[in-house]
């Protein structure tokens, strides 16, 4: 009795394997009869027989066209050249020792894109816009770091001040 316990798992995982197997090869053999062996190499005569069923079966398909309508409304110019849309932003994405800050500028409106703080810091965004200024606090063990955003001529840069004041500044567009 307990051998039939015993064989029962693998005997079910095999019953169960071969019922899958059998289920896919169907699903493959089904899918490749068309009429013709998968992977069959045809003749040049069968190609161009092929082409020519093709042929006549496009030149006998009625073809409509829409009838054009005088219109009053002018007919729009076509541009040329590339065309870019004024309105997309220009991201900027600085690494600095507390974490990594993105901001996006569209003209001269900058918003924080995001915020990631380092091991260790912790990341409290102050003002993310849109507006005239992204300010961001990075904060660890007491020491805190500010990183200020704004956009100059449609481009985000930042200026990174400590916490006290008149410390150590530095500005950039990126890293």
């Amino acid at each position: 009795m307990r051998s039939l316990r015993r064989a029962a798992g693998p005997t079910a995982w095999l019953l169960s394997t071969a019922v899958a197997t059998a289920v896919a090869w169907g699903a493959v053999t089904a899918a490749g009869a068309r009429g013709e062996e998968p992977g069959a190499v045809l003749s040049e005569g069968q190609v161009a027989a092929a082409l020519a069923a093709e042929r006549d079966a496009l030149a006998a398909a009625p073809t409509t066209s829409p009838t054009a309508t005088p219109s009053a409304e002018a007919t729009p110019e076509p541009t040329t050249g590339p065309t870019t849309d004024p309105a997309a932003p220009v991201v900027r994405t600085w690494s600095l020792e507390g974490g990594v800050v993105s901001a996006s500028c569209t003209g001269d409106v900058v918003s924080l894109e995001y915020a990631t703080p380092a091991s260790g810091w912790r990341v409290d965004a102050k003002e993310r816009g849109p507006g005239s200024r992204v300010l961001v606090e990075l904060e660890r063990d007491g020491v805190e770091r500010y990183v200020q955003a704004v956009c100059v001529a449609g481009t985000p840069e930042y200026t990174l001040v400590n916490d006290d004041s008149g410390g150590e500044e530095h500005t950039g567009v990126d890293d």
